[in-house]
């Protein structure tokens, strides 16, 4: 078997990440071996290198579009949620 540079990756070495499994913790992508990314995480170099497949990352642009859901009033003892978007700033009511 003979020693093939794979250059199929989608993210590119530096590229800021983040993985679906912990979408909060920031990811750099160190490098990029046989359809893997080894990445460590952003402003702490003392903790572990990931390594995740390709689905198992959240694109850049994707991220930081993520609809967030907080926590807002109660109604008869039961709490309703409600969606901000972050594109319009407009609340969407959940029913």
């Amino acid at each position: 078997m003979r020693n093939v540079i794979n250059n199929d990756n989608r993210y590119k070495e530096g590229t800021s990440i983040y993985a679906k499994v912990d979408p909060e913790l920031k990811l750099t992508i160190m490098k990029y071996r046989q359809r893997i990314y080894y990445c460590a995480v952003l402003n702490h170099p003392k903790k572990n290198n990931f390594a995740y497949f390709e689905n198992e990352l959240i694109p850049p642009g994707i991220h930081d579009q993520q609809v967030q859901f907080e926590r807002v009033e109660t109604v008869g003892g039961a709490a309703k949620n409600h969606a901000i978007s972050p594109v319009t700033s407009a609340k969407i009511v959940e029913s």
